[in-house]
């Protein structure tokens, strides 16, 4: 799959609203943020949430900030990692502090990852394209 890094945060917005409901997550309340990386300490992407009043806050790092030395990372996969984290919130409430950081990665970050990749490889080939793709073709 080709690493998309150069959507603006208008598109972001889009996708946003593309996975939310396909990830049933439409009766939440998602706030989007775009920050450079130096304010996201490093990462990608991270997900905050409360249960109860299904709300939560994706962040995800501007790519237009990683330094020479970041390993360059799709945005589109990193949205679709930190909602994922928001459809399994539960499961993450309930285990948080039951394993390790390797369990963690294990058990929570390799199986979120391979899903977020393997359906926005499926988006991209064959499943819905946006006005904004068929432009820049």
């Amino acid at each position: 799959m080709t690493i998309k890094t150069d959507f603006t945060e208008e598109q972001l917005f889009d996708l946003l609203e593309f996975w939310q409901p396909l990830l049933r997550l439409a009766d939440w309340n998602i706030e989007l943020e775009v920050l450079t990386m130096d304010d996201m300490n490093g990462t990608y992407g991270n997900a905050t949430w409360q249960m109860p009043k299904r709300e939560a806050a994706v962040r995800l790092a501007d790519p237009k900030t990683f330094g020479r030395n970041t390993v360059v990372r799709d945005s589109e996969v990193t949205l679709v990692h930190e909602l994922f984290h928001i459809v399994t919130a539960g499961i993450c409430d309930k285990l948080d502090g039951d394993f390790t950081r390797q369990e963690g990665e294990v058990f929570i970050e390799q199986p979120t990852e391979a899903t977020s990749k393997a359906l926005v490889w499926l988006r991209r080939n064959g499943g819905y394209t946006f006005e904004w793709e068929k432009e820049s073709s």
